[in-house]
């Protein structure tokens, strides 16, 4: 049936009939598929573009079928889209833009902004032309990044980009719109050696466009403008107008977007570079300018203050700023960044910092403490081995690697009696794997492990946790001290299973004193018994 309409439609659009491109007009309409699909081939055979008007008058934002027809005749549309930009038909025009930026027909940049510089159309088309040229480059400089179809984008449509530009800064006029410009700006980092000359641009005084580059850089709340400047600075001899702009610009959409761009590694162009720059004024105004900038943005501000060209009084003041006003991680970064410089005052804040309200600042701040000449930093840390925060408790215990729970079993026979009550109660609270420990020690360690488990179940008053655990060492038949650490531990038990045990013990058990404290055991134990096979 698919077949039969296709021969249809394709007859449709070789007849002569006048009816006939009506007919394929309507169809595509259609609610039909099948219909619509034989159509749009019709209507792209269609001699003189005609067809393909149509096609471009009927757009449909996002249907797959229109898509498959653009893709698959991408190259008959570029005339056609070319044609529709121009007509007087606004939706005709508005739909082919969008065609244009949607389907990504980079080739066709080249042609917007010539007709975009003829500056003959009214105003709210141009606006649209400028929007739609903005989006389509925003796509193309990503094309660019992605190494994507390089021989197409580099080799065709790069250089179109780069002639149009040319011809509009040789004749370029005070009052033309920035839009060429901001497009050099976008581009800049690709300008091949055959376009080599339009860098001049930026260095030129007495150049056409200079007064309006200089405006542009010192004035302009653009992406292209920042994303420029910090690329300039990233590089070996940027041109004076760059290191101006960043030295005099304290607009907040600049020194955000240009702080947002700063990322570790900081290049040694660019260090060079600061170390060359007087400080921005806006640094002078930190508390005003904080609440205005996000974390990303505060992280890159710490790493803005690290390279510049200022006293150190000066810089650790500004990080001292950041961690006190900021936000999230760029107080995190802020304190890290700290850590690079002596002094009391500083020693001070990070000891502090141990116990900030924000999780990732204290752990940030732990880390940071051994470093710092603050005495018993041991005991220090300890302070925080039972922060209601597990991130927090783990980092104590990477510090203090000795209370891990295996430390503390490895060491257990170098320890007086005393030592491991306390240390034993230290590692339960900061080691989560404590209780874990405890019961592989008691099911499958040997002789000794149980006899330490045992221990710490009596130090830790954990006969209620490990019941079932502690139960195994009693009837499992293990030596008689084992059986009878095992059998008073018990007392404590809750469930009728190591009740059971206990009575079996009691009256089955080989040796006296096992029997003696299962009996002791029992008597001590309530009447009610808990009856669950697992303890919450």
């Amino acid at each position: 049936m698919t077949d039969g309409i296709d021969i249809t439609m394709q007859t449709l659009a070789q007849s002569k009939n006048g009816a006939a491109p009506k007919m394929l007009e309507k169809a595509l309409r259609s609610s039909f598929y099948a219909v619509r699909h034989g159509a749009g081939k019709g209507l792209v055979a269609l001699r003189g573009g005609k067809g393909i008007c149509e096609i471009i008058r009927q757009y449909i934002p996002n249907d797959a079928l229109t898509i498959e027809i653009i893709e698959e005749n991408r190259d008959k549309f570029i005339p056609a889209l070319k044609n529709a930009i121009q007509d007087s038909d606004a939706e005709l025009s508005q739909n082919a833009l969008n065609i244009a930026y949607a389907r990504r027909f980079y080739e066709l940049i080249p042609f917007l902004m010539t007709i975009f510089m003829d500056q003959s159309k009214e105003e709210s088309k141009l606006n649209e032309l400028e929007r739609i040229i903005g989006k389509l480059q925003e796509k193309f400089t990503d094309a660019l990044e992605e190494r994507k179809n390089r021989r197409f984008l580099y080799g065709t449509v790069l250089p179109e980009i780069f002639n149009v530009i040319t011809k509009a800064l040789n004749d370029y006029h005070k009052n033309d719109p920035d839009l060429i410009l901001l497009m050099l700006f976008r581009l800049f980092p690709y300008l091949t050696e055959e376009h080599s000359h339009l860098a001049g641009v930026l260095r030129n005084p007495a150049g056409k466009a200079y007064g309006t580059v200089y405006h542009l850089f010192l004035m302009k709340q653009d992406p292209a403008v920042y994303n420029l400047i910090f690329y300039l600075l990233n590089n070996a001899n940027p041109p004076m107008l760059a290191a101006t702009a960043f030295a005099k610009r304290s607009d907040i959409p600049f020194v955000s977007g240009f702080l947002k761009l700063l990322t570790e590694p900081v290049s040694e162009e660019l260090k060079t570079n600061f170390a060359s720059i007087s400080k921005p004024d806006w640094l002078n105004h930190l508390p005003e300018v904080l609440p205005e900038l996000d974390e990303q943005t505060q992280q890159g501000l710490v790493l803005l203050l690290g390279v510049l060209n200022t006293a150190t009084a000066e810089i650790t003041d500004g990080l001292q700023t950041v961690f006190h006003l900021g936000t999230g991680t760029g107080r995190t970064a802020a304190l890290s960044a700290l850590s690079h410089y002596a002094g009391e005052r500083i020693d001070k804040l990070i000891w502090e910092a141990c116990g900030d309200s924000a999780p990732k600042v204290q752990m940030e701040a732990l880390r940071l403490l051994p470093q710092r000449n603050v005495p018993n930093v041991n005991v220090r840390l300890l302070q925080f081995a039972g922060n209601p925060n597990g991130e927090v408790r783990a980092t104590v215990l990477e510090l203090l690697p000795n209370f891990r729970f295996s430390k503390f079993a490895e060491g257990f026979d170098q320890m007086s009696e005393d030592q491991r009550r306390i240390m034993f109660k230290l590692v339960r609270a900061m080691d989560s794997e404590t209780l874990d420990g405890l019961t592989e020690m008691l099911t499958t360690g040997d002789a000794a492990a149980k006899n330490k488990a045992l221990q710490c179940v009596r130090y830790g008053n954990l006969t209620a946790v490990l019941e079932d655990a502690v139960c195994a060492v009693l009837t499992a038949g293990e030596s008689p001290a084992l059986r009878k650490e095992a059998a008073e531990l018990l007392t404590g038990g809750q469930r009728e299973a190591s009740r059971n045990a206990l009575v079996q013990a009691m009256h089955r058990d080989p040796d006296a004193d096992v029997r003696a404290a299962a009996k002791m055991c029992l008597e001590k134990r309530p009447v009610v018994w808990k009856t669950v096979d697992t303890v919450s």
